[in-house]
């Protein structure tokens, strides 16, 4: 009787590694691409609420006299001109905010979602923004007069309402955070 030596493995063993290799790795790979997809989804929502903070901060100053001009925001159109209660108007209150964030050489809030690294606030008072394609997209951040109030946007006094909207798909606007804010002098 001859006694044979196993050298290495048998075909059938080197399959089935390969085979648990590739269920771990798969396993593996969705779990990464859960993972980065939440966070893409927390860092937007961060934005969104230090963006819905500032503002919050803003009417604060503005509405309760403790100074008549914005300390952050400028006048469209101008680098050194502020915002001014009683005026300049809501949509220029709107289209400063945006500016103040991301202007057209470059956005300084970026959205995660995006792969161009493009802007993540939107307003609808901007002319440019409200035809731009990208305005919807999941994970943007939309600054608009109520829709309701559509007058307040060309009033420079008296009380005005405005929205802040976030989109958490393409077109579809989240409704439990969607804030809605106004100037009441």
């Amino acid at each position: 009787m001859s006694k044979k030596i196993k050298n290495g493995f048998s075909l059938i063993e080197l399959l089935i590694v390969v085979a648990i290799v590739g269920v771990l790795s798969s396993i593996g790979t969705l779990a990464f691409n859960s993972a980065i997809e939440s966070s893409k989804a927390r860092i937007a929502e961060k934005h969104f609420y230090d963006i819905v903070r500032h503002i919050k901060t803003e009417l604060l100053i503005l509405n309760d006299f403790i100074s008549p001009t914005s300390p952050a925001i400028n006048v469209p159109g101008s680098k050194i001109a502020k915002w001014e209660m009683g005026t300049n108007t809501l949509d220029e209150f709107l289209i400063g905010l945006r500016n103040y964030y991301s202007d057209d050489s470059g956005a300084f809030i970026k959205n995660p979602f995006s792969v161009s690294n493009s802007k993540q606030i939107f307003t609808e008072s901007l002319t440019a923004d409200s035809l731009d394609p990208m305005m919807n997209n999941k994970g943007n951040i939309l600054l608009r007069v109520d829709p309701n109030f559509a007058a307040d946007g060309i009033k420079s006094s008296g009380k005005r309402r405005f929205q802040i909207i976030y989109y958490n798909n393409k077109n579809i606007i989240d409704s439990n955070k969607t804030k809605s804010l106004f100037f009441k002098n």
